[in-house]
């Protein structure tokens, strides 16, 4: 509820403190994918899981290193980026599942 009041006093500032907040999430997503790739790492998808971590903590990382003047459009940017490698890491992931299954 806070944030939100805070969104739609300061709207400009808000968005800029929700930029900084997703580039941490992405930082901590990113750690947490390597860490689970590299557990996973004798079956198959585990190389996409990490490509996928990397790629979150290089999108956090953009998004600190351009704060605060690309703090309104690259979040959404690099979300879309990351997400999309998300989704083809997970679609790699339970194709290795289906195969070891089989």
């Amino acid at each position: 509820v806070a944030g939100g009041a805070f969104m739609v006093w300061y709207p400009l500032l808000g968005a800029l403190t929700l930029t900084w907040v997703m580039a941490v999430v992405f930082v901590a997503k990113g750690v947490f994918e390597v860490m689970m790739g590299v557990q996973m790492r004798p079956q198959a998808g585990w190389a996409w899981m990490v490509a996928a971590g990397i790629v979150a903590i290089l999108a956090g990382v953009l998004i600190v290193l351009g704060w605060p003047t690309v703090g309104l459009y690259t979040p959404g940017i690099l979300a879309g980026i990351s997400l999309v490698m998300t989704g083809v890491t997970y679609i790699a992931v339970a194709l290795g599942a289906r195969q070891a299954a089989a």
